[in-house]
């Protein structure tokens, strides 16, 4: 996944693919993929990078429907063990320092 590549750890990189979109078009891709396991994983590892101490891109993910999107991923999914790990990971870095997150995985 090229977002997980440019999301390093340059905090600068993470702003500019917010800024530019990214996130959105992340989500729009799981949405378009829920049942291929792959992309997923991909995406979710791209999220977590993305959303690293950085409470404008969970607030970006949430905007974007994107905890939706794990939650559904993770249902279509449901015996995919890595996946789940995964999605779970995603939820945890989401959550952190975000009451906002924490309100919208619990619905």
């Amino acid at each position: 996944c090229a977002i997980f590549a440019l999301s390093d750890e340059k905090s600068e990189n993470r702003i500019a693919i917010r800024v530019a979109g990214g996130i959105s078009a992340l989500v729009a891709g799981m949405y378009m993929h829920l049942y291929n396991a792959d992309v997923q994983q991909q995406a979710f590892r791209a999220l977590r990078k993305l959303c690293w101490k950085n409470i404008e891109n969970k607030d970006a993910v949430r905007d974007a429907n994107g905890i939706t999107a794990i939650a559904k991923a993770m249902e279509k999914n449901l015996y995919n063990s890595e996946l789940q790990i995964l999605g779970f990971r995603a939820f945890f870095t989401l959550s952190t320092d975000s009451a906002g997150n924490v309100d919208a995985i619990r619905h």
